[in-house]
């Protein structure tokens, strides 16, 4: 697990995501209650600039993850984003997302879909972009 830990922290350069989310790591919201549970690491945000998010799914069934889509909508306003992200899995139970553009200030929702066994699983993280 150990090494794990290291190689993941060289990919991302910054500690690996886990189930006990470090400071500055946000649990995504699943619509429906489930064991499976999603964390997100972003980088700094501003209006129009690119970030980089790393999502990690962990629990009983994370190892069932197989892809990730990756969405983000203004729900004041009834509309996304301009750029399409582009989600690449890592390692086992993450995935990197790059891409990803607020073209807006205000409040936005980043709408995750799960892909595994059976049906596809959502979850929301709202963010605010000043």
């Amino acid at each position: 697990m150990k090494l794990f830990a290291a190689i993941a922290a060289v990919l991302f350069s910054a500690p690996a995501l886990a189930c006990a989310p470090v400071e500055g790591d946000r649990e995504l919201v699943a619509e429906v209650p489930e064991p499976l549970r999603a964390f997100a690491r972003l980088s700094p945000m501003t209006v129009s600039q690119t970030f980089v998010m790393q999502l990690a799914f962990c629990g009983e069934e994370a190892e069932a993850v197989k892809r990730v889509s990756i969405d983000a909508i203004m729900p004041a306003h009834q509309h996304g984003m301009n750029y399409t992200p582009v989600v690449n899995p890592s390692t086992d139970g993450q995935f990197s997302v790059s891409g990803m553009v607020f073209h807006m200030p205000g409040s936005w929702q980043v709408q995750v879909t799960v892909f595994g066994e059976g049906e596809p699983r959502f979850f929301t993280l709202d963010v605010e972009i000043k």
